[in-house]
């Protein structure tokens, strides 16, 4: 058993379908393990005024997933008001494990990496990557009745995020 490689060609677009409620373009469970996404860009595809929150990719109980040059982008959105952004990029939930997002690059979305509050991971590390015009933070490790062990981010940049207060960014 290999890890399994999603690589994109330049200009390869992941597109979620407008909709009228919450959806997601890509869901991995525990039989999702070693997986990696490599140049693709995914696209929320959600205008502001749209109240419900989409997901680009769900991690559920997955092992070993990683995001190597990725863009996660939000076409609908093209306009920043500090809260107007809603989506998730990369929504973590349940038992995962080994999570890898390196040199990639998030715009418009209301987070680019989140955990569920009631997770119990482990092991995320986001290095080299960019958040850009986010309404909440880029990184948000949100745990209130779960756990998450071992988190690095390194060497990424946080822009325009929230209300823009020094606060935002990684939370």
């Amino acid at each position: 058993a290999g890890t399994l490689r999603m690589v994109g060609d330049p200009g390869t677009v992941l597109k979620l379908a407008s909709s009228a409620n919450s959806d997601y373009l890509l869901s991995l469970n525990s039989a999702a393990d070693d997986f990696v996404f490599d140049g693709l860009t995914f696209d929320l595809n959600q205008p502001t005024s749209d109240a419900w929150t989409n997901t680009l990719v769900q991690i559920s109980a997955a092992s070993r997933v990683g995001f190597t040059g990725c863009k996660f982008i939000n076409s609908a959105s093209s306009a920043f008001g500090g809260t107007a952004n809603n989506g998730y990029s990369i929504y973590l939930l349940g038992a995962y494990d080994t999570i890898r997002v390196e040199d990639c690059y998030f715009e418009r979305h209301k987070y680019g990496v989140i955990t569920e509050p009631s997770s119990t991971g482990k092991d995320i590390t986001v290095r080299n990557s960019s958040f850009f015009e986010m309404s909440g933070d880029g990184v948000e490790i949100n745990v209130p009745t779960g756990s998450c062990a071992s988190v690095l981010v390194d060497g990424c940049t946080f822009r325009s995020l929230g209300s823009n207060t020094t606060a935002r960014g990684f939370g």
